[in-house]
């Protein structure tokens, strides 16, 4: 037969040592009123939303003419090109400080207006004169030039082929002449080489010129009989 097992002290029941207190009606504290928890108002029901009506369909533009299109076109081209011509003329203008420089001189010239003229009478009668010179007629007529002949400069030259026995420059040979009246100096120059040239091809004279833009002299040819 099986023994009866001892309780052990953790089996064992504890008596619990403090006393306990009786409280009367009278010496219980009154016990504090707890404060009622308030309730949430009812939430009103919502109402239904009423259906958004749909938006009227905008009527559709009329299309416009092909010639209006490309007018609008043509101007909205136009337009842009202006644009860039002013940009590009703006970028193109002169600069301030390359192109461009200021007045060196800080003080401005300061102009008074005044009617009071002054002046002496030479000054008056001079303006006077300049004036009127202008506002008078003006016509140039040159004389007409007067040309050395040139059977007169042959017969000139072998008038003097007795005297051509050396070599003499052409400006000694030909006449000097007179600045105020008569051929000029470069005509009878003109007019005796030509004439001497002619004598030249003729054989009645001879002329040679040691280089070029030098003098040019004259001889008669020798063994030639003058009269």
């Amino acid at each position: 037969m099986a023994r009866p097992r001892k309780k052990t002290e953790e089996e064992q029941p504890v008596e619990d040592s403090t006393p306990s207190v009786e409280t009367t009606e009278a010496e219980a504290p009154e016990a504090e009123e707890k404060p009622k928890p308030k309730r949430a108002p009812a939430r009103k029901k919502a109402e239904p939303k009423a259906k958004a009506e749909p938006k009227p369909k905008k009527p559709k533009a009329e299309e416009a003419p092909a010639e209006e299109v490309a007018a609008r076109l043509a101007f909205r081209l136009a337009k842009l090109e202006a644009m860039r011509n002013a940009a590009e003329g703006l970028r193109t203008r002169a600069q301030l400080g390359r192109e461009v420089f200021v007045r060196g001189d800080p003080q401005a010239i300061r102009i008074i207006p005044s009617g009071r003229i002054e002046g002496s009478l030479y000054e008056l009668m001079s303006a006077y004169i300049g004036q009127r010179q202008k506002e008078a007629q003006r016509s140039y007529k040159p004389a007409a030039p007067v040309a050395y002949p040139l059977e007169d400069a042959r017969d000139r030259l072998r008038r003097l082929l007795p005297d051509l026995d050396r070599w003499t420059p052409l400006s000694g040979v030909a006449p000097l002449g007179t600045p105020t009246a008569g051929p000029t100096r470069a005509s009878y120059l003109a007019s005796t080489l030509s004439a001497g040239l002619e004598l030249v091809k003729e054989g009645d004279l001879e002329a040679r010129q040691l280089e070029a833009f030098a003098d040019i002299y004259l001889r008669a040819r020798k063994g030639e009989k003058t009269a």
